[in-house]
């Protein structure tokens, strides 16, 4: 469970306290700020010491206030932060030697510090607001001050140190009778705030409806119509979230965007709007915030990509607002399983946080943590640890015994790490940390109470602990069934019901460890239960119109899925109730359908469900309307307000889609869904489909023809060894070959009995992408030279396909040849005249030149060529072009060459062909979306490829999808 950090407005926001000299009453001070503006640096320093000496002389030590900011301007503009320090001490210098009363002195550092919170130089803030509070004398000027602290302490990432100071300004303005309304305003939302902070949220809504009241008794100026009521908005927006009301929550944050861009619109001074852009970038990233908790990743990433650009451009370099920025993104990506990018985001953010002074203690802690999930996810578990372990201690330091939403996330899910890792102690340890701390600051009835009761069931579960797993799950499922009845909205439930599958999931799986007598009965009420929770995931998916997000989700949920489907598959064979197989079949097919989703051939949807042509138009220009609302140089008004009607338009077109073209609704964003009899009257005549399929490590097959089906066990035990042995360039021959004995005895001889055919269509699973049924030998063989005979090669024409739903009979085309193929060869000769014509050797692809040779597979393709014909394509014949051009309309189209099958990013999976000596700056690729875009008209596609395969979180993704876009574009069968 992973959530985006929650900027919360009077903490993340200075509150300008001190009250600027008009413009016009200081002619020379316009002229200072024209020359800035005109970088004119010379002349803007020349007016201003011209200015500092006419009021010294005159003693003018009030009027010379304003003029600190102009110093700190032109040093900032000339030199960055540290020149606009200098500028800024050399002129607070020669106020004080005025020696002005106290009352001045405190405004001079209270100046500075407001320059410096604008700029986001918030230690340098901090440190100039404690020099204000050495001359402050009377309880409200000291109440203002402290305040200040408070929110540059919080900037800093210093939750407790905050604390300290805005409860000491609150205590003076609660005291004293003289402190007006706009002051309590003040010290009750930033109260609430760190209440908030310390997920003490009844508390927190307590004291901003308190500042609400004393906000409404306020004069009407701009700040208090549109800033402060705007502030109040995006706080109390993380309040309804946490409780589940994710609609108002949204519709809060909405209505602070809003408001916020009036006050920028409007007339008050400039510098006072100026930092209310930063709050409008923050109040961005949280409504992207709340998207992302629910799953809708797309438009969670165009709002923080949208505001990390506003941030580069319109704020100054160094500012914290653009770390921020990256730290967000990096935890988006983690959700997107995108660990790359999140290392990118990750490693800039924090390069630039130590960077910048001060220690923004909390920021640093979420950015490691963010790594911790990074590092655990990309398998290196040491380093995960080391982060996980430095983001808890980051987090304790910050908030000294009170816990945020962020830190008791973040204490679940390293509670599972170390669960996982065998440090069962522990992760107990950390999930009742976290669980205890919630009890007591909140009712036993919210969702972060049941957040925690979850995670305890889950890391006793991993324990083996399965009875406590088991009351904690159900503690916790109460819990949410009871918040249930409180939703108002469809978005609510969703957000109410976000962990409900998974609390469902722990119960059934620790109840079935427990359960001695596993009969039909028991059973039937097992799978019940997980369809409640899957149906919870269609409805997830009702709601979310981005296919990535989608995916994600399934990714996500890979657990229940595949627990489902085990109980499915065990009531069939109690039963031999075609309905259980059905849905075991389903599960599987429809989860790796979705996965490939995106890149479905809309057109042959639109020709299935009739969709008229300008509907679909209308849907492609919807569809790119939403990230493109957020381009362009428009104001942030206009940009804020084309997101939101573009996401409208969106989901009323979504609306009248699903009435009037049920059909395409249905192929394009509904549930795919097929019975076995449907299945099986599609298929192709005298044809076996062997469709094997992993349920947790347990191997199955389901063997169908037209006439009949069974589903077979198999013994998967040493499976993974033997197949990365057979794969690994140490094994040999007489390795080899003895192991296509046992992959046999393993994963075909348990089905020989049931093929009655002589066609066989092979859906693998997983790490069976990696194997080579047409090799495997029913009798052990001594060498490769035996296989043409010895292997199932000899007996049966194989074909492989990459979903069941998708095996059905093809319409018959025309092909003009019987053979093509492409074999580059790579040969050192063709290497050397690659290198001859790269005038450039910085332009060298070095990768291409260290690929291994395959001379065996230009043999190969030569003599299949005498036997059927056809034309080939060897060594620097063999190209990207010339397989786009001359692939298409062949019965068979063979590829020997090398190739990258990237299980963690499928689009990025790749054909390798020869460089073109002619051009060499061509590309060599064929990526898997160049695939997409080829016309491949044929019936079966060869490929032969030595391969580098990238692991990812679905295991043979890389090969699912390059099989998808050769269908796409026109292969029968692979």
């Amino acid at each position: 469970m992973h959530f985006t950090k929650y900027c919360l407005a009077g903490l993340c926001i200075l509150l300008l306290l001190i009250p600027l000299f008009a413009q016009d009453k200081l002619k020379g001070a316009a002229e200072i700020e024209s020359a800035i503006e005109a970088k004119n640096f010379k002349q803007a320093a020349a007016l201003l010491e011209q200015q500092v000496q006419f009021f010294l002389k005159e003693n003018n030590t009030d009027t010379l206030i304003y003029y600190i900011s102009l110093a700190g301007k032109i040093g900032m503009e000339n030199g960055g932060p540290e020149k606009a320090a200098a500028s800024m001490n050399t002129l607070v210098n020669q106020i004080t030697a005025q020696k002005p009363g106290n009352i001045t002195m405190r405004k001079v550092h209270l100046e500075v510090g407001e320059f410096f919170g604008v700029a986001g130089e918030d230690k340098k803030a901090y440190d100039a607001c404690t020099e204000a509070l050495k001359y402050a004398t009377a309880p409200l000027e000291i109440a203002k001050v402290e305040n200040n602290l408070g929110v540059y302490a919080q900037r800093m990432g210093n939750a407790a140190l905050s604390k300290q100071h805005h409860r000491k300004a609150l205590a003076i303005r609660e005291t004293e009778k003289n402190t007006d309304s706009e002051e309590l305003y003040i010290s009750y939302n930033s109260m609430a705030s760190l209440m908030w902070y310390a997920s003490k949220n009844d508390s927190a809504a307590f004291l901003y409806n308190k500042a609400l009241a004393a906000l409404a008794k306020t004069k009407p100026t701009e700040r208090n119509k549109y800033y402060r009521p705007a502030m109040v908005q995006n706080n109390i927006s993380a309040v309804y979230d946490a409780d589940g009301k994710i609609t108002d929550a949204i519709k809060a944050q909405q209505d602070a965007i809003s408001n916020i861009q009036l006050y920028i619109a409007g007339s008050d001074p400039a510098q006072k709007r100026e930092d209310a852009k930063s709050f409008l970038f923050e109040a961005t990233d949280n409504l992207a915030g709340f998207y992302k908790e629910i799953g809708d990743y797309k438009k969670a990433k165009d709002l923080l990509l949208y505001s990390y650009l506003q941030k580069q451009q319109q704020l100054k370099p160094g500012h914290p607002g653009t770390f921020i920025s990256e730290i967000l993104l990096g935890q988006l990506a983690n959700s997107m399983h995108n660990y790359d990018e999140a290392f990118k985001y990750l490693e800039k953010g924090l390069t630039k946080l130590k960077a910048a002074e001060g220690d923004y203690i909390f920021w640093e802690a979420d950015a490691c943590y963010a790594l911790a999930i990074a590092n655990e996810n990309k398998k290196n578990s040491t380093a995960a640890a080391a982060s996980y372990e430095k983001s808890d201690s980051l987090y304790e330091a910050s908030y000294q015994g009170e816990y945020s939403n962020l830190y008791l996330e973040f204490l679940r899910n390293a509670a599972l790490f170390y669960a996982k890792n065998g440090n069962y102690n522990k992760a107990i340890a950390k999930s009742k940390k976290g669980y205890d701390y919630v009890s007591k600051v909140q009712e036993q009835n919210t969702l972060p109470v049941f957040y925690q009761l979850l995670n305890l069931s889950e890391v006793n579960f991993i324990a083996g602990q399965y009875l406590q797993a088991t009351e904690y799950g159900k503690k916790g499922l109460a819990i949410v069934n009871e918040k249930i009845k409180s939703g108002t909205s469809a978005l609510d439930s969703v957000k109410m019901e976000l962990y409900k599958p998974a609390a469902i999931l722990m119960i059934e799986k620790a109840g079935y460890q427990l359960q001695q007598t596993k009969d039909t009965v028991y059973l039937q009420q097992v799978l019940t239960e997980l369809n409640v929770a899957l149906q919870l995931l269609e409805k997830r998916k009702f709601l979310i119109d981005d296919e990535e997000s989608i995916n994600i989700l399934i990714a996500d949920n890979n657990e229940l899925i595949s627990f489902a489907k085990k109980i499915a598959l065990e009531l069939y064979q109690l039963t031999n109730n075609d309905k259980y197989l059905d849905q075991a079949i389903n599960l599987h097919e429809s989860g790796l359908y979705n996965r490939i989703r995106a890149r479905l051939d809309k057109q042959k949807a639109v020709e299935f469900s009739n969709l008229p042509a300008a509907v679909y138009e209308e849907e492609k220009k919807l569809r790119a309307a939403i990230p493109a609302a957020l381009l362009g140089h428009r104001s942030n008004a206009i940009l804020m307000n084309a997101y939101v009607d573009a996401t409208t338009r969106w989901q009323q077109h979504l609306d009248k889609i699903r009435v009037q073209y049920p059909l395409y609704y249905k192929m394009r964003y509904e549930s795919i869904f097929k019975s076995l009899p449907q299945l099986q009257a599609t298929l192709p005549v005298a044809t076996t489909v062997i469709r094997y399929f992993f349920i947790d490590s347990s191997l199955h097959a389901l063997v169908l023809d037209k006439g009949s089906k069974k589903i077979i066990d198999l013994d998967a035990v040493g499976i993974n060894e033997k197949i990365n042995l057979f794969m690994s360039s140490e094994n040999n021959e007489t390795n080899s070959t003895a192991i296509l004995y046992k992959l046999h005895e393993s994963l075909w001889k348990p089905l020989a009995k049931d093929i009655r055919t002589k066609n066989i269509i092979i859906i693998p699973d997983g790490i069976l992408y990696n194997v080579s049924f047409d090799l495997l030998t029913p009798a052990p063989v001594k060498s490769y030279s035996e296989l043409s005979k010895g292997s199932l090669l000899s007996s049966h024409s194989i074909t492989y396909h990459y979903s069941l739903f998708m095996t059905g009979s093809n319409a018959a085309s025309e092909t003009k040849n019987n053979y093509v193929a492409f074999a580059p060869g790579f040969s050192d000769e063709n290497k050397t005249a690659y290198q001859q014509a790269v005038k450039d050797s910085g332009r060298l692809d070095r990768q291409y030149m260290t690929l291994l040779p395959q001379p065996y597979t230009k043999s190969l393709v030569k003599k299949m060529q005498d036997k059927l014909g056809g034309d080939i394509f060897l060594d620097n014949g063999s190209t990207q072009t010339s397989f786009k051009q001359n692939a298409g309309n062949n019965r068979i189209v063979h590829i020997g060459t090398h190739a990258e099958f990237n299980n963690e990013k499928p689009e990025l999976s790749r054909l390798i062909f020869s460089k073109n000596i002619d051009s060499a700056a061509d590309n060599n690729s064929l990526f898997l979306y160049d695939i997409y875009n080829c016309n491949i008209n044929t019936d079966l596609a060869i490929l032969t490829a030595c391969e580098s395969g990238k692991p990812g979180y679905e295991d043979g993704e890389g090969m699912v999808s390059l099989a998808h876009a050769f269908n796409y574009a026109g292969s029968k069968a692979s």
